[in-house]
């Protein structure tokens, strides 16, 4: 999908558009960073439950 290119304005202008879901956002993400962090080695943690909680609950709000 390569949301990752995107800026924050155009990645919240989606989410608001209903393009994407914040979940999707997170998967984009999180595959990235496992696509670069063994090269890049640049995180000490992810909080990948607590993130996914939180979009869920985000998401929930916005489809409300």
């Amino acid at each position: 999908m390569g949301l990752y290119n995107l800026s924050l304005k155009e990645i919240a202008l989606k989410i608001k558009n209903k393009e994407v879901l914040i979940t999707e956002v997170l998967d984009d993400i999180y595959n990235r960073i496992d696509e670069k962090e063994e090269k890049i080695d640049a995180y000490l943690l992810l909080t990948k439950e607590e993130a996914y909680k939180r979009a869920n609950e985000l998401q929930s709000r916005l489809d409300a």
